[in-house]
């Protein structure tokens, strides 16, 4: 996170796991965001696609993640990965939330800039951050928690590195009576037991340039690894990756994570490729939670993509903590200005 947090929030983060940035949304705001979710149906969730839409992203050879093998043997191999993941989890995805909205909502812009207004920059670094979607969640106390677990590598997201920047922000109070907390590690880079995250991205999208899957731009984008002839060999390489760092990360122990008690409104930064985990919910109420996903403009080779999840637009926005502002994007129509990997 050198470079990305400011120095002192970064202190806080690798001291507590999260940073408190002294932030508290308005009222009124709250409120408008949790009305324009309560207005949505339950049916505009997406969180699903993650989980269902593997098997008919395979038969559509949409999702890189599944392609690398074919036939019966392929199809075995999913559904055993599948089986596992959800045997992990004890559920299937539907079981985690009443609501869980992955978009661009309308609100979003006005979020961020309410966030700068109140002080945000002061928590930032210098290196620029691609706004990447937000995020509404909504759960009663029947539902399930997923357990300590880390946002690893997603094919429908693509542009994700190691430093991901969350702005974690309650529409509910959550302390020690309402359970519901977010629960964090304090230690870093457990999870990467090979090597720093981005520079295996970066590794993968130089496999993925020395077998002409780049676009217009000479940059690689999901889109130009699928049309690739040699997508049954990128799939091979991405999957050996993804493999070998779960193979390598370690597991966090309890008295390791700290609960996160957080005010109506509040905003929190941890960085959600941390393992992290959520208290179970014990109020009668809903549990409401809105989310913003960010990521440092890392020279990775990769071009951001603009829709993930079922084709929902993401990625609009750079969010510059050196100037305190927050400008629209078209990433179709320009490149943005990639910064080295910090050593």
């Amino acid at each position: 996170m050198k470079r990305v947090l400011s120095e002192e929030a970064l202190r806080e983060l690798n001291e507590h796991g999260f940073v408190r940035t002294g932030i508290r949304l308005p009222v009124t705001m709250v409120d408008r965001l949790l009305q324009m979710y309560r207005d949505m149906p339950a049916s505009a969730s997406n969180w699903r696609h993650f989980g269902s839409s593997a098997f008919w992203n395979y038969c559509k050879r949409r999702s890189l993640s599944h392609y690398s093998e074919g036939g019966v043997k392929g199809l075995k191999n999913h559904f055993a990965r599948k089986w596992k993941a959800r045997s992990g989890h004890r559920g299937v995805p539907e079981n985690f939330y009443d609501k869980s909205i992955f978009g661009s909502s309308k609100e979003l812009p006005l979020v961020l800039r309410e966030c700068l207004e109140r002080g945000l920059a002061r928590c930032l670094g210098d290196i620029p951050l691609l706004v990447g979607h937000d995020i509404y969640l909504e759960s009663d106390r029947n539902k399930k928690m997923f357990g300590y677990h880390e946002d690893s590598f997603a094919w429908e997201i693509f542009f994700q590195t190691e430093d991901d920047v969350t702005f974690y922000i309650p529409l509910t109070e959550l302390n020690e009576n309402t359970g519901g907390r977010l629960i964090v590690d304090r230690h870093r880079d457990r999870n990467d037991g090979d090597g720093n995250r981005s520079e295996w991205i970066a590794r993968f999208a130089d496999f993925c340039r020395k077998h002409h899957a780049i676009d217009h731009r000479s940059l690689v984008t999901r889109q130009s690894v699928q049309n690739s002839r040699y997508r049954r060999v990128l799939a091979t390489e991405l999957n050996r990756l993804l493999f070998e760092r779960r193979a390598t990360a370690s597991s966090p122990e309890p008295d390791d994570m700290i609960p996160v008690d957080s005010a109506r409104g509040e905003v929190i930064i941890f960085n959600n490729k941390r393992f992290h985990n959520v208290e179970p919910w014990t109020l009668d109420v809903h549990r409401t939670i809105y989310i913003v996903r960010c990521i440092p403009l890392y020279d990775l080779g990769l071009a951001p993509p603009s829709t993930f999840l079922n084709d929902v637009a993401c990625n609009r926005y750079i969010l510059d903590g050196c100037n305190g502002t927050l400008k629209p994007a078209d990433f179709e129509k320009e490149n943005p200005r990639f910064v080295p990997i910090p050593s």
